[in-house]
């Protein structure tokens, strides 16, 4: 996973920032948390939600966590990426909650590099970035890539066409917990399954988005 760093690297908190992945491979996601563990940014908790052999998936949480007592273990009983995701934000206590996938190794300037976003406006309430395929992929593996231009997103503004290059993917991104908050009551579900599905329902997004006022922007 790749991000653009911030301008002031001496920043490294202020803003609290909980990760929430999802996980069902208790053999993986230990380099996860061993690479949220490397950031740069400090104040950051990690909840991994872990669905199925519970008892393997967290002693891998444990042993990765080493002790530190930013990382959480909280068990789903059902199977879901979209109730998994809605479990972590359930359980965030962060100003903005970032999610990534089990197989991915975020970058140490990550957290950094999202909360630089948040900050520098006030307005964003999404926040995407890339993903890259890593160069040891062995030959009978993929790797969903995304390599989005820098851009911001205004749907308020602009509905129907986002900037050249603009795009994100659910394995790097990050919400205000107040936006995902104001989306939760649509139909009686959570605000984050919608934006699980925000391909498939992109005008239904976009028309949510500018309920809540959120500009969405890439890292």
């Amino acid at each position: 996973m790749a991000s653009s760093p911030p301008d002031d690297r001496s920043q490294r908190d202020g803003l609290p920032i909980s990760v929430c992945v999802p996980t069902t491979r208790q053999d993986i996601v230990g380099a996860t948390i061993k690479a949220i563990r490397r950031q740069t940014w400090s104040d950051w908790e990690l909840i991994v939600v872990g669905q199925g052999a519970h008892e393997a998936i967290q002693a891998a949480v444990f042993e990765a966590a080493d002790g530190d007592a930013r990382v959480r273990y909280v068990p789903l009983p059902g199977r879901g990426l979209s109730m998994a995701r809605n479990a972590g934000m359930a359980n965030a206590a962060g100003a903005v909650v970032a999610f990534t996938d089990d197989d991915c190794e975020p970058q140490p300037e990550w957290l950094s590099s999202i909360a630089h976003a948040f900050v520098s406006d006030c307005r964003i309430g999404v926040v995407g970035g890339a993903v890259l395929t890593p160069t040891t992929l062995g030959p009978l593996v993929t790797c969903p890539t995304v390599s989005p231009a820098e851009a911001v997103y205004d749907p308020a503004t602009n509905p129907r066409r986002p900037p050249d290059g603009w795009d994100w993917i659910g394995a790097n991104f990050a919400i205000r917990r107040p936006v995902a908050t104001e989306l939760a009551p649509h139909r009686g579900v959570r605000g984050l399954r919608r934006l699980h599905y925000f391909s498939a329902a992109y005008k239904q997004c976009l028309r949510e988005f500018r309920v809540v006022g959120g500009l969405l922007n890439r890292i």
